[in-house]
């Protein structure tokens, strides 16, 4: 007997299911998830630190990638709700490179405006590219724009492994139908039902799992780049940052004292949202 074709309104079903078992099986998560992207919001409308707010260049950079986390830990959510796990981790992947980046330029600053203008090269008039030609004179920092990449920020602040374990992890989600096989397209096609949402807890624990450390990540991240000079009205704000800082903390932790197996990937993990694990006393 043949099928029956799946409709939109076979998505919109899924999607029901599917969010009705995502909000019973994580609940108390999403509180303290929304909580934490509410911080993240506030903190972007904080004064950037000297001599942050004086470079046109890095202020916007950490303008924009603090204040759109937050709508992207959004969509992320809001995919995993739904039952879209694999664009969830897409959003995830962009979190996790802008939060690298971030990190890279904060302790590289002298390069952040010639990087800028060097992936705008194409568009400069003549006058622009010999102005941006003799910035590049000095051949190490020729050499750091020009060939400068994801990995290299990777590599320069994380451990060692972490650019191949948990970046390029996220890299197919991106590239999926890249080389996708036609016979498993074929079986996609003919077994719909496996194309639209249904309830996964292991991706969504997965998904869970990256934001916690993400979100964390960028909350960490922020007495770097924002001043701390509270103003009236802002003290709610402080009380819920240490608050959502010290929830995300203790689930870290306590995921790596429950998972024994779990250890390398939160090694890597750590690296990359700044964190000294001896530190912690775990």
């Amino acid at each position: 007997m043949q099928r029956r074709k799946p409709t939109f309104k076979d998505i919109l079903a899924g999607e029901e299911i599917v969010i009705d078992q995502t909000i019973t099986t994580y609940g108390k998560w999403f509180i303290k998830f929304g909580q934490g992207v509410e911080v993240l919001m506030g903190l972007s409308y904080l004064d950037l630190k000297p001599p942050i707010a004086e470079n046109v260049d890095f202020r916007s950079i950490v303008l924009h990638d603090y204040y759109q986390a937050s709508f992207s830990f959004r969509a992320c959510s809001l995919l995993m709700e739904h039952g879209f796990y694999s664009d969830a981790f897409i959003c995830l992947r962009s979190l996790m490179e802008r939060l690298v980046k971030n990190r890279y330029f904060f302790g590289n600053k002298d390069i952040v405006l010639v990087y800028e203008k060097y992936q705008l090269r194409d568009k400069m008039n003549k006058d622009e590219k010999d102005q941006l030609r003799e910035e590049l004179a000095q051949d190490e920092k020729k050499n750091k724009v020009k060939n400068l990449k994801i990995k290299d920020m990777f590599n320069f602040l994380a451990e060692e492994g972490a650019y191949g374990k948990m970046y390029k992890f996220l890299c197919p989600f991106v590239h999926k139908n890249v080389g996708y096989s036609s016979v498993q397209l074929n079986q996609d096609l003919n077994n719909s039902r496996s194309l639209l949402p249904e309830f996964n807890k292991k991706s969504a624990e997965g998904l869970i799992n990256i934001m916690l450390y993400l979100l964390y990540g960028y909350l960490n991240l922020a007495p770097s780049f924002f001043e701390y000079e509270w103003k009236e009205g802002d003290e709610q704000l402080l009380t819920t940052y240490e608050e959502s800082k010290a929830f995300f903390k203790a689930q870290i932790i306590k995921k790596r004292r429950d998972f024994p197996l779990f250890h390398d990937w939160d090694k890597y993990m750590r690296s990359i949202i700044e964190i000294d694990a001896e530190s912690w006393g775990d």
